[in-house]
């Protein structure tokens, strides 16, 4: 669980300074983690979309028209498509994901002082502020975080993880 919280306070870290690119990975990559402790034997797409709008999709949901039509602006599949194009091919285009749902296509943006581009659709495309996305998804991982056991199966798993040691330290 200190992992994880590590890993959280590291896309706060790159957030601050504008690393947004970092931030985004390790953004990307915090449900695959949390899922896969959860859920080890899930395939990893189900789990990671699963996990995904259990602890964040609700903040990419919106109400459209007169009628307060509920819409999803970002899935768990569609947010797992984005993280395999990501941080496998670089790109923002989820076309031809496997898991994509709806989306085909992201536009991030950085945050500007007096703007908020965040959640909109354009053009075919999901427009989403980097620090706001990455907020977004720390948010779930923390209230995820606090309702892991430690003395669980999943708890020990947490436990397991990839550890970064001070020198002269482990």
């Amino acid at each position: 669980m200190d992992v994880i919280s590590a890993m959280v306070r590291s896309v706060g870290a790159a957030n601050s300074t504008g690393n947004w690119y970092a931030a985004l990975a390790m953004t990307l990559a915090l449900p695959d983690i949390c899922s896969g402790i959860e859920n080890p034997t899930a395939a990893s797409s189900k789990r990671y979309a699963a996990w995904f709008d259990a602890h964040v999709g609700e903040r990419y949901v919106v109400m459209l028209g007169p009628e307060r039509e509920r819409k999803v602006f970002l899935s768990g599949g569609d947010c797992y498509a984005l993280r395999c194009a990501f941080l496998h091919e670089g790109g923002d285009v989820t076309a031809l994901q496997q898991a994509r749902v709806a989306l085909d296509r992201f536009h991030f943006c950085e945050p500007a002082p007096g703007w908020r581009i965040h959640n909109n659709m354009s053009q075919g495309a999901l427009q989403v502020q980097v620090d706001i996305f990455c907020s977004d998804v720390c948010t779930g991982v923390e209230a995820w975080l606090k309702g892991l056991n430690a003395s669980a199966a999943s708890g020990r798993r947490a436990a397991a993880l990839l550890r970064i040691y001070p020198t002269g330290q482990f």
